[in-house]
């Protein structure tokens, strides 16, 4: 009774405790609240793009600063099975660009394409834009609803819907 009595004048009892709360709740977080980070690819599954072709300029080259450089663009559609195929007509790319990427990402009921060019090494481009035609292809998807937006470089956002 007395070691009880000096450990709890001393204070010794209240440490004691103390570790063992801790200890306790730490392996009660280590087995119960910890759970392995898996970053989700559901969010953003990316979707595979094929066949892009891309026109060569169809007209004189404008100024970026010019008026004339109007958004004349259209966009063409077409899915078949599980596939769509993409035309985009007189997009304006830079003068001196050399290609483009095109990422296909998905996110629940929406289709985001996003189109950015390749830019020359040494990052310098063109005082100009050029309209071309650029085609692609892209699939799988699952069958569904979509919203499809297309977002060129320089055109305006487009989107529809599409059922697959």
């Amino acid at each position: 009774m007395k070691n009880v009595e000096n450990d709890a004048v001393n204070g010794k009892g209240k440490r004691k405790i103390a570790i063992v709360c801790v200890a306790v709740v730490s392996l009660c977080v280590v087995a119960f609240g910890c759970e392995e980070y898996v970053p989700s690819n559901n969010q953003f599954n990316e979707i595979p793009v094929e066949d892009i072709t891309i026109s060569d300029c169809k007209r004189e080259s404008k100024s970026n600063d010019e008026d004339e450089n109007e958004d004349e663009s259209t966009v063409e559609v077409a899915y078949k099975g599980k596939y769509l195929y993409i035309t985009h007509k007189d997009i304006l790319l830079n003068c001196a660009t050399l290609g483009v990427d095109v990422i296909v990402s998905v996110n629940e009921s929406i289709i985001e394409v996003i189109i950015t060019e390749k830019i020359p090494t040494g990052g310098m481009m063109a005082t100009c834009l050029c309209p071309v035609d650029i085609s692609y292809s892209v699939g799988e998807f699952e069958e569904g609803t979509y919203l499809l937006i297309i977002k060129p470089p320089y055109n305006k956002q487009y989107s529809q819907t599409v059922v697959f």
